[in-house]
């Protein structure tokens, strides 16, 4: 089994750095502390005796920092009652709940100085596959957070290998969302994620169904003009950024990383491509592109095209929007 580091700005590109064959030394080897949080407000008569000479004195706070132990830095603050896992924890629970299959630990990274952690395995026998012979690789990816702003979940990142693009096949109770799972102590003192392999079954259920979706586009054509209007009805904005967008998500169609112009197919990747790696010149950091590509805004977007794509009522219905758009542009010159 190997790991390798990689940070949050490389999880796209996925650029492989510092081969380690166990979690020590790893980038995510460290560990982090409840602590103690003060504040200063001003004092009331029967604290005067402990005012400073601006008339403050020192409250303790009801919440406390999350801290790093190795840098000393905080990542976020959490109630008394938060239960800290630590990523060793992580790493452990992940690797005894894949136990019996062929798996190497594919990346490792984190976001928000720590304040979120996620961790990517190769399972083998389900991550190379192809479309149509258009090739993907499959990961499941966990994430967890040490700042208490989310549970530890799970998903399957489907990545196509010409350009790269990402997404999130993963449904959870019918929703386009992560698996939310828990961590436990086992009888014999070992950690482990319930239900690993339920929740396996269920990612990879939707990777089927997101392949057969995918198929279904490839062998429905949208032609050229069609595009452009769908782009310009999708972005649904006369303003100078939305038009751009738009027309940058058309030339993508056209001729976008592994697209031909010609189908449903090509107008889905691209705008997989522009929400997995964003314009070539933006000024946003790769920490946040990785984030919106997985989790955020961009997440959404992926899965809202593919659906709209799939339905040719309303592929239809975001056509005619764009010709609106179209003419509204025509009229403001």
């Amino acid at each position: 089994m190997n790991a390798i580091n990689v940070n949050a700005s490389q999880l796209v590109q996925q650029d492989q750095k510092g081969n380690t064959t166990s979690f020590e030394g790893s980038i995510l080897d460290w560990k982090v502390a409840k602590r103690k949080q003060f504040f200063h407000a001003p004092a009331r008569q029967d604290e005067s005796a402990y005012a400073d000479n601006l008339g403050l004195t020192l409250i303790e706070a009801k919440e406390l920092a999350m801290v790093r132990e190795d840098n000393g830095k905080q990542i976020g603050t959490v109630g008394t009652g938060y239960e800290i896992i630590q990523n060793t924890q992580l790493f452990e629970g992940l690797c005894n709940s894949l136990e019996g299959h062929d798996f190497t630990i594919a990346n490792m990274g984190m976001t928000d100085n720590g304040g979120r952690v996620f961790m990517q395995a190769d399972v083998g026998g389900h991550s190379d596959f192809s479309i149509n012979g258009d090739k993907y690789k499959g990961f499941l990816t966990m994430w967890s957070s040490h700042d208490g702003s989310s549970s530890t979940a799970f998903g399957d990142t489907l990545e196509r290998k010409c350009c790269m693009n990402q997404f999130f096949a993963t449904k959870a109770k019918g929703k386009n969302d992560l698996v939310r799972m828990t961590i436990r102590k086992t009888k014999s003192a070992r950690w482990k994620f319930n239900g690993m392999i339920e929740a396996m079954a269920s990612m990879f259920k939707s990777r089927s169904e997101f392949i057969e979706r995918c198929e279904r586009l490839m062998n429905t054509p949208m032609n050229d003009d069609d595009a452009r209007l769908f782009s310009l009805g999708y972005h649904n904005s006369v303003s100078g950024r939305g038009t751009n967008l738009a027309n940058h998500i058309h030339g993508l169609y056209r001729s976008g990383m592994g697209n031909k112009g010609e189908t449903r197919y090509d107008m889905f990747n691209a705008f997989t491509e522009f929400h997995t790696h964003g314009y070539a010149d933006s000024k946003r950091s790769a920490e946040s592109q990785v984030k919106t590509s997985i989790i955020g805004a961009g997440h959404r977007t992926k899965h809202k095209v593919l659906d709209i794509l799939g339905d040719s009522d309303r592929v239809k219905a975001t056509i005619a929007q764009g010709r609106i758009i179209e003419r509204e542009l025509a009229n403001s010159i």
